[in-house]
């Protein structure tokens, strides 16, 4: 591979930052589970009389959390993103050099981040009134979504 800052650079067959996006998604897919069984723990808010009052307080006890796991979502998002553009490149080349060795490697990795793809998608959908960290913004996202669960 060329090096940085050669001529014949590109970003997109550099395969140690590659293994950088791919050690950065391990990263963060093992950071979801601790900030999951925060936020579920903290999820209950029982409708009925003064329930507004009890989403406020939920809100002040996950917004912050919640805002990082959006983030976290996102980062995680666009790492996808990067990994499979990569791999598709990287895949044309060493498949027209015929070696199998990295073709495989490109394969493992499309095949773990594919997999991972259902659960970031919910997870993100489930993120989603955290996308802003204005607390107004949050607000008026957790309370649409509570009103659509008792629908």
């Amino acid at each position: 591979m060329p090096e940085k800052g050669s001529d014949m650079y590109n970003p997109a067959t550099d395969e140690a930052s590659l293994d950088r996006c791919v050690r950065r998604l391990l990263e963060i897919i093992q950071e979801f589970p601790p900030i999951g069984e925060f936020l579920e723990a903290a999820e209950p808010v029982e409708t009925g009389p003064g329930w507004e009052k009890r989403l406020a307080a939920h809100l002040s006890r996950v917004r912050i959390p919640g805002f990082c796991a959006n983030r976290l979502a996102v980062e995680a998002w666009t790492l996808t993103e990067l990994i499979a553009v990569r791999v598709i490149t990287l895949r044309s080349i060493y498949s027209d050099a015929g070696n199998q060795e990295k073709v495989r490697k490109l394969d493992g990795i499309e095949a773990e981040t594919e997999a991972f793809a259902p659960l970031l998608h919910a997870t993100m959908a489930s993120l989603e009134p955290f996308s802003s960290l204005d607390g107004k913004s949050q607000w008026e996202a957790m309370l649409k979504r509570y009103k659509n669960k008792t629908r």
